[in-house]
Formats: C-alpha cells, sequence, structure tokens
C-alpha cells in the first residue's frame, strides 16, 4: 500500500476510526485496533510517571524515572506506526492474491508474492507485540515507583497491553497456519506462547502491586 495515498489511521478522528473498523474494509482489524490501545496504554503509563515525579515526596531515582518515560514514549512510537503498518501489509497481500494466474510463469511469480506478502503479515503483528510486551515490562517497572491513585492507571494500562498483546498473536497464529510447516512458523510460534504467557505474568503482576 501506497504511504502516499494511504491515509494514516492517526489522521482520523476517533470517530472515525471506529466506523472503519465496523466498515466492510477489512484492512483496519483487530491489529490496528489493538495497536492504537496499546499506544495510548502507554501514554498513561508516562503520564502516571509525570505525575510521580512531581509529587513533592518522590525520592526514588529520578533518572531511572525520566528513562522509563523515554521508553514508554518509544515504544508508544511504535505501536502507533504499526497500527498503520498492519493494514499496509494486509492490503499488499490482498493485491498479491489477485495477480494473474494464467501461465506456468504467471502461476510461480503469484505463489511467490503471496508468500512473502503473508511473512510481511505474520511479522508486522510479532513486531506490534513484541512493542506492547516491551511496553507492558515498562509498566511493570514504573509500578514500583507510583503510589496512590495514580497507580490505579498503570493496572488498566498493563491489561490493555496484556490484551493488545494476545489480540496481535492471533492474527500472528493465522497467518502461520496459511503458510504452512517450516522451521521459520515453528520458531514464530514458541515465540507467540512465551510472549502470550509473559504478557499474563506482567500484568498480574502490576495489578497485585497497584492493589497492595
Amino acid at each position: 500500500m501506497n504511504p502516499a495515498t494511504t491515509p494514516s489511521v492517526w489522521r482520523t478522528t476517533l470517530e472515525e476510526f471506529r466506523e472503519k473498523a465496523a466498515s466492510r474494509d477489512p484492512s483496519v482489524a483487530a491489529v490496528a485496533v489493538a495497536s492504537v490501545s496499546a499506544a495510548c496504554a502507554l501514554s498513561l503509563v508516562v503520564m502516571v510517571l509525570e505525575i510521580t515525579e512531581n509529587r513533592k515526596t518522590f525520592q526514588g531515582d529520578r533518572k531511572r524515572l525520566q528513562a522509563l518515560v523515554e521508553a514508554a514514549v518509544t515504544e508508544s512510537g511504535r505501536l502507533a506506526r504499526y497500527a498503520d503498518e498492519d493494514p499496509a501489509a494486509y492490503a499488499h497481500y490482498m493485491r498479491c492474491l489477485r495477480m494473474p494466474k494464467d501461465t506456468d510463469a504467471e502461476r510461480v511469480h503469484r505463489q511467490q508474492a503471496i508468500a512473502s506478502a503473508l511473512r510481511r503479515a505474520t511479522e508486522v503483528p510479532l513486531s506490534a507485540a513484541r512493542a506492547a510486551m516491551a511496553g507492558l515490562n515498562v509498566c511493570a517497572e514504573a509500578a514500583e515507583m507510583a503510589h496512590g491513585s495514580a497507580a490505579t492507571d498503570l493496572g488498566g494500562a498493563a491489561q490493555l497491553l496484556a490484551g493488545a498483546v494476545r489480540a496481535m498473536l492471533l492474527s500472528v497464529d493465522a497467518n502461520l497456519a496459511s503458510l504452512g510447516e517450516s522451521e521459520f512458523c515453528d520458531q514464530i510460534a514458541a515465540e507467540c506462547t512465551e510472549l502470550e504467557e509473559r504478557a499474563d505474568r506482567q500484568a498480574q503482576a502490576v495489578r497485585k502491586r497497584v492493589t497492595s
């Protein structure tokens, strides 16, 4: 998909984005929605850290806190890009499916293009899940610094991030099934299992921390 002709989801209003997700256009689907949700969740993390730092009673490591803010902003930025890259990857895959297949050469070229596009459509949500997991790690460390009512937002952010990881990995799983058996698929499947387990553990750890 050509970025010059494809509007970013970040240039739409929330209402437009919601309507796009509910339309018959399948390009804006679970991964894009999950990426937007995760990016916003990390904005909550930044907010809580800044509130924490500005409290007179804060006696923690300010340099470490700022490093966490920077990490949250970085991962949020990555997730914002994946919200656009996933629809682009899907659109490219659909174009490959429509390639001509009248001759043997065309069929070979089409099949190669489909496999490459499908692999890209697998890598994007996996990368998004990695970014959401990295953001969840930031959230967990931030929970060690935040106290009071603001810390509750970290619990909410952690749940949003963990849910985003699971949603993204469902897309990865579906694409792996289409790719068939291979060493690449086996490696990705193993990573998906690990990511989902880690996300659940971190989210529960943050929840326990902020409610204790």
